[in-house]
C-alpha cells in the first residue's frame, strides 16, 4: 500500500519533473533576456492570456508582482518569475 504513490503525489512528482526541465531550461540558455525568461515561466503558470501576452507593459508587470501567488504559491518558479518582474520593474 505505501509503495505505490497517490494520485496528488504522482501530479507533485510531476511537477517537480516538469520544473526541475525547465530550470535547466532557463540556465542553459544566458543569452535569453529577462522578458524572454519571464514569458517561458509564466507559460506554466495560472494565470490570464492577456497577462502572458502583455508582460511589456508596465502595467502588467504591476499586476503580476500583486497577484502571481495567488494560484501559483506552491510552484517553485514563482520564487524566480517574481524576482526577474520586479527586475524589470526596476528597468534593470
Amino acid at each position: 500500500m505505501g509503495r505505490h504513490p497517490t494520485q496528488g503525489q504522482a501530479q507533485k512528482h510531476a511537477q517537480q519533473g516538469d520544473s526541475q526541465a525547465l530550470q535547466a531550461t532557463l540556465q542553459g540558455d544566458d543569452r535569453m533576456t529577462k522578458e524572454e525568461k519571464l514569458s517561458k515561466l509564466l507559460e506554466t503558470m495560472d494565470i490570464p492570456a492577456m497577462r502572458k501576452e502583455t508582460i511589456h507593459l508596465r502595467s502588467t508587470l504591476r499586476w503580476l508582482n500583486r497577484n502571481l501567488r495567488i494560484k501559483n504559491a506552491g510552484k517553485p518558479e514563482t520564487t524566480e518569475a517574481l524576482a526577474l518582474i520586479k527586475e524589470l520593474m526596476r528597468g534593470q
